[in-house]
């Protein structure tokens, strides 16, 4: 819950990712906050670093802020990458209606009329793509 009695909602994004073992870029799926319930424990904090040397965070971004990565449970990090990616999404969207949640897809179709579908990670700079809220 939040100050004005409401669930939260959360919102997922798709978001680049440098993979340095594979010296390429990767969406990976990230959230706006960390969610309670059942989804909690695939949700990691991820300290990233911008993706371009040429990016610089704002006055007004808090320099300890990180990225909330939706995580894989028993993926060893150092053979694969241990995160969800774009091609996930089905397996969690099923995951998280198996569990009580409720996908909410009038946020992003809003958003998509309005023109408004990315935005920029006050992390790395990168593009990140709405891609659904749940709550």
């Amino acid at each position: 819950m939040n100050d004005f009695m409401f669930p939260t909602a959360i919102t997922v994004y798709s978001e680049p990712y440098l993979d340095k073992i594979n010296k390429e870029y990767v969406r990976i799926l990230t959230v706006d906050g960390m969610p309670e319930g059942a989804i909690k424990p695939f949700v990691k904090p991820l300290n990233q670093q911008p993706l371009s040397p040429f990016y610089n965070r704002s006055v007004y971004d808090d320099p300890f802020q990180c990225t909330f990565a939706l995580v894989k449970s028993g993926q060893p990090a150092r053979h694969h990458i241990p995160f969800f990616l774009e091609r996930d999404v089905p397996s969690l969207i099923a995951f998280l209606k198996q569990n009580g949640y409720t996908i909410d897809m009038d946020l992003f179709k809003i958003a998509h009329k309005a023109g408004i579908k990315t935005a920029q990670s006050p992390v790395t700079g990168g593009q990140k793509r709405m891609l659904f809220t749940f709550v």
